[in-house]
Formats: structure tokens, C-alpha cells, sequence
């Protein structure tokens, strides 16, 4: 099985840092697949596909680093 993540794993393991809000946007906006769900001491959270997260979030912060580079590039 894939490793996965919770939103809230992922939150304290993606660098650079995202919110809560920011991660549940990447997994709605990239379609990250929920592998399964784990439970503790609430109901059961949904476990993203890590891989799926990562890549995902990469696009996000090159696409960032990108817009912050036209914006402050010199002309």
C-alpha cells in the first residue's frame, strides 16, 4: 500500500508550510485520492496519497516562486 497522509500530517510535514485551508485546497483542486481512513480518538479522517500530495503541492510553490519572480524580477 502507498503511504498517505492526513490533512493534518501534511500540514506539519510540508515544507514550505501550508495551512489547513491551503492543503484541503490542494486535494480538491488536484484530485488527490483518499486511500483509506484512520481513526483515533474522533471519528475516522480520510489518508491522502502522499506521492499525489507532494506533487501537488510542488506545482503550487513552483507556480508561487514563479509569479513572486515576474513580480520582483528586475526589468
Amino acid at each position: 500500500m502507498s503511504a498517505s497522509w492526513t490533512i493534518k500530517e501534511a500540514v506539519e510535514q510540508l515544507h514550505p508550510a501550508m495551512t489547513l485551508d491551503e492543503v484541503r485546497a490542494l486535494v480538491l483542486l488536484f484530485g488527490v485520492p483518499v486511500l483509506g481512513q484512520r481513526r483515533g480518538r474522533g471519528r475516522p479522517v480520510d489518508a491522502y496519497d502522499q506521492p499525489a500530495l507532494l506533487r501537488a503541492h510542488a506545482a503550487v510553490i513552483a507556480y508561487r516562486r514563479g509569479l513572486l519572480h515576474g513580480v520582483l524580477a528586475p526589468r
